[in-house]
């Protein structure tokens, strides 16, 4: 195998490895796998589709690097802290940080009830719940790659100051506990936020690969990602 490419070999073991016992795997269209269930018996809850963003735009402030240990309590403090763009994404990376790191602290079901939309549907919040739960009972674990890189573009609805509704798109490495010889996987989330009332709120979460297939060393992630705005999460 060539180092710093994961091969279709090594992608397929990941797959197999993460689909094991009687739940389904973890990503969708343009990702690893497409269903989730919580048990033999439970329905398979169908992978959200993700979509890059439209009209992603340049923006002067940032958010800071991805964090070792994502908190729930933090995402909902971050919920409410600015109605800005800025807080937006913010809030997004950090719900971001705990639905792929399932090892996190968070208890799912009151995950999604502190930080999903009341009125987001119940299939989406089964969804959320039931991927975290699958990878960990699996022992395949998944979490971002807080020492490499990583990079965040968003759209805003009606300004930057107080926006409606934010878009964002995060894009990074993505560790799990199945080694893949020589290779690295890149992910990039879309995050839909709302503000609701008082707070940010998730009405909508997808993942995928970057491009089609996984990519290889770290340092050619920025040049794989398409599309204007992407900024590079500071330090």
């Amino acid at each position: 195998m060539r180092a710093g490419v994961v091969t279709p070999v090594a992608v397929a073991a990941f797959l197999v490895l993460a689909a094991c016992s009687s739940v389904g795997p973890d990503q969708g269209a343009s990702s690893p796998a497409s269903a989730v269930a919580t048990s033999s018996s439970a329905a398979l809850v169908p992978e959200p589709v993700r979509t890059p963003i439209k009209g992603a735009t340049g923006y002067a402030a940032t958010p800071p690097t991805l964090t070792a240990t994502p908190r729930l309590e933090d995402a909902v403090r971050l919920g409410t802290a600015s109605r800005s763009r800025a807080g937006a994404e913010q809030f997004a990376v950090m719900f971001s940080q705990l639905q792929i790191d399932v090892d996190s602290d968070a208890d799912d079901e009151e995950m999604v009830s502190a930080l999903v939309s009341p009125s987001a549907p119940e299939e989406f919040k089964n969804y959320l719940v039931q991927d975290r739960h699958n990878l960990r009972v699996t022992h395949t674990g998944r979490r971002f790659d807080e020492s490499s890189p990583a990079w965040i573009r968003s759209a805003a609805t009606h300004g930057n100051d107080s926006p409606t509704k934010v878009s964002v798109e995060l894009a990074a490495e993505t560790l799990s506990n199945i080694q893949l010889e020589g290779g690295r996987i890149f992910m990039v989330t879309r995050i839909d936020v709302s503000w609701d009332k008082d707070r940010w709120v998730v009405t909508d979460f997808a993942n995928g690969f970057v491009g089609d297939t996984p990519i290889g060393a770290h340092d050619l992630l920025r040049d794989s990602l398409s599309g204007p705005g992407w900024r590079q999460l500071r330090p």
